[in-house]
């Protein structure tokens, strides 16, 4: 005779993929690019790191809300949407100009 904790965990199959959520790999990629452009600004690159950074996490931005983007666009929200744009990049340009800053400022010290 079965339990009811071994009838439930047949009935759900469990697989490792769920901890592979695209959100997770998403946030993981952008948390890659700031700490990138973290080890820029300490190693001394080019302030074009910066640029890169923020072209990589403005990218993530639209990947992740692109459905909203395409669907406000339909209803007649173009101008609201391309500010929506011109701000997600200005906002991964603060953050990775922020982290390049940052690992510039640790290496001076």
């Amino acid at each position: 005779m079965k339990t009811a904790n071994q009838a439930q965990l047949r009935a759900r199959p469990v697989t490792w993929v769920r901890a592979l959520r695209p959100k997770g790999l998403l946030a993981m990629l952008g948390f890659l690019l700031i700490f990138s452009a973290s080890l820029a600004g300490y190693a001394g690159v080019a302030p074009w790191a910066i640029a890169a950074a923020a072209i990589g996490l403005a990218s993530i931005s639209y990947t992740q809300y692109h459905r909203l983007y395409e669907r406000g666009q339909e209803l007649g929200y173009s101008d609201l949407v391309d500010a929506t744009i011109v701000r997600s990049f200005f906002n991964a340009l603060v953050a990775s100009g922020g982290a390049y800053g940052f690992g510039w400022l640790v290496h001076a010290l």
